[in-house]
């Protein structure tokens, strides 16, 4: 009965726990899976509605703070609040993760928004590109880390920082995309204003990607080149921009016409193409097209002699302007809403762990109170079936020593039986009422095989020991003889009611001891007396 009810306690606590949210590590491959498959949504769910960080372990903590930065890059987001990326990548470094090489990139994107400066976000990069080198990474991740490394230098204008990684970059056996590295180069000399450089390396990578066919990459590289042109070679720039047009059927690029047709002076070309950029760039979101586009109207106007109008250029900037100001505000109003909805989700998803707690401690209690009746019911049942085991061996004792002593074999040993349950109040009882029915006979003998009466109370063995001598030819005298005090006065009582023909079970209603402590008493008789493990111990005693 015990082992079925806790089969069943223990499914129903197995099915509590199935009702339960997934693991925190099967969320995190979950997330990690959606993320690579593009779903950000579906992503942002399991990490910013379903996960707590300070719950996590290091190891998940990590990889969250990974995940997380990974996501909000994908969507584009802010990551001022992703902090927790600095701790992966220390993480990450301790137990030299094969991860490591992703959280340098994402730490690098999270850099964008802090106060780092110039020494620590290169320090950063130079030791994300160290490492990736020393591990012969071939992933694409030290590519972006060069890139991203030459592009800071470029931005930051530190151009000849920028070019001496960018070599490093040309020559490294593990980084490929070569073209991006002479492409950044050439970008670099031509900002130090080293025009043949700048030319060399910028047509090298433009006819190379064209040759190699890159598809957008050549598009790209090839019209910064000619805006390169632009300046320092206005035809030159007009005929690669008609050959790329006649290469990539489909594509046009009005906009690259227009300053060098400025530069040459030919205004009609000039304008015909600044209209038809801003009629195709019409409605887009490229801000830089659109004010490129108005300061060319500034200059072309000057060139025809007509006065100089900012005007549209500064209507521009303002609506640009209060448009980031509308989206700011349009964004602080999606985070209240988001993070009410998040509040309201964590207030459901404690009132769902609350009642998870409650369940499993009302199922606890209740196993613990079933345990607890099972017990008692079993326990109240051994003591039954060993109360009825008693008064059964104390009827035996009754009826041997109330038989006739003629039909007794061992009128001596029914004569001791007499005597010692005429101590116990049994014999005097059958005396005054002998029927086999008797309500207080019945109850003196339960009371004392339920141990309600002490029979040390009652049992006199100072008066039992002549008896024992006199009945069964001194065999009290010969075993304190024998013992020499080395037995206690219970395994002296033991021998006695051993010789008088008691069985254990006699011996365990009179002298109310547990079976299995006289067995013991038993063995520790022997033990003293020198005896065989087996050797019976009266018969012992009497060859003394």
């Amino acid at each position: 009965m015990t082992r079925g009810f806790v089969y069943i306690f223990i499914i129903g606590v197995a099915l509590l726990l199935a009702c339960g949210k997934q693991s925190t590590r099967e969320g995190l491959a979950e997330a990690e899976r959606l993320l690579r498959a593009g779903r950000y949504d579906s992503a942002a769910w399991i990490l910013e509605e379903r996960m707590m960080p300070s719950l996590l372990t290091d190891s998940d903590r990590a990889d969250y703070g990974l995940l997380l930065t990974w996501l909000h890059t994908g969507q584009r987001r802010s990551l001022v609040n992703d902090s927790l990326i600095v701790y992966s990548v220390d993480y990450y470094k301790r137990h030299a993760s094969e991860r490591l090489l992703l959280a340098y990139k994402l730490k690098d994107a999270y850099s964008d928004y802090t106060s780092a400066g110039v020494e620590e976000r290169t320090a950063l990069l130079r030791e994300a590109i160290d490492t990736a080198s020393a591990r012969g990474d071939t992933s694409g991740h030290i590519i972006d880390l060069y890139q991203s490394l030459v592009t800071y230098y470029l931005n930051k204008g530190r151009y000849t920082e920028a070019i001496a990684v960018a070599k490093e970059w040309e020559t490294s056996p593990f980084a490929g995309f070569k073209e991006e590295a002479r492409y950044l180069m050439g970008l670099s000399y031509g900002r130090l204003s080293r025009i043949d450089s700048a030319d060399y390396y910028l047509r090298m990578v433009a006819d190379s990607a064209e040759r190699k066919d890159m598809g957008a990459f050549a598009i790209h590289s090839g019209r910064n080149y000619v805006d390169f042109l632009a300046t320092s070679d206005p035809r030159a720039a007009i005929e690669r921009l008609r050959a790329m047009e006649a290469r990539f059927p489909g594509w046009r690029f009005p906009g690259s016409y227009v300053l060098p047709w400025l530069n040459l002076g030919v205004l009609d070309s000039a304008r015909k193409y600044l209209e038809e950029d801003k009629t195709s760039i019409a409605g887009s979101g490229d801000l830089a097209s659109h004010a490129l586009n108005l300061a060319y109207q500034i200059v072309l106007d000057v060139k025809e002699g007509k006065p100089a109008n900012a005007s549209p250029l500064g209507r521009y900037c303002d609506s640009v302007y209060m448009a980031t100001v509308r989206l700011e505000r349009t964004e602080r109003e999606r985070l209240f809403a988001q993070n009410r909805l998040r509040e309201e989700n964590l207030r459901l998803e404690m009132r769902r762990q609350r009642t998870v707690s409650t369940l499993l401690i009302v199922s606890l209690s209740f196993a613990l109170l079933m345990g607890a009746v099972v017990l008692y019911v079993r326990n109240r049942r051994n003591r039954l079936i060993e109360m009825e085991e008693r008064l059964e061996a104390l009827r035996q004792l009754l009826e041997e020593a109330t038989r006739s002593s003629a039909e007794a074999s061992k009128p001596d040993s029914a004569f001791f039986r007499k005597v010692l349950l005429r101590q116990l109040g049994i014999i005097r009882l059958v005396a005054a009422t002998p029927t086999q029915q008797n309500k207080e006979l019945l109850q003196r003998m339960t009371r004392i095989t339920n141990e309600d009466v002490p029979v040390d109370s009652l049992l006199v063995w100072d008066d039992l020991y002549p008896i024992v001598d006199a009945v069964y030819d001194r065999f009290h005298e010969r075993l304190l003889r024998l013992a020499a005090g080395r037995l206690s006065e219970k395994e002296i009582q033991l021998c006695c009611l051993l010789c008088a023909g008691f069985s254990t079970k006699e011996i365990s209603v009179v002298t109310q001891q547990s079976v299995r402590t006289i067995y013991q008493r038993k063995t520790d008789i022997r033990h003293k007396l020198g005896m065989d493990e087996k050797e019976d111990i009266v018969a012992f005693i009497q060859r003394v």
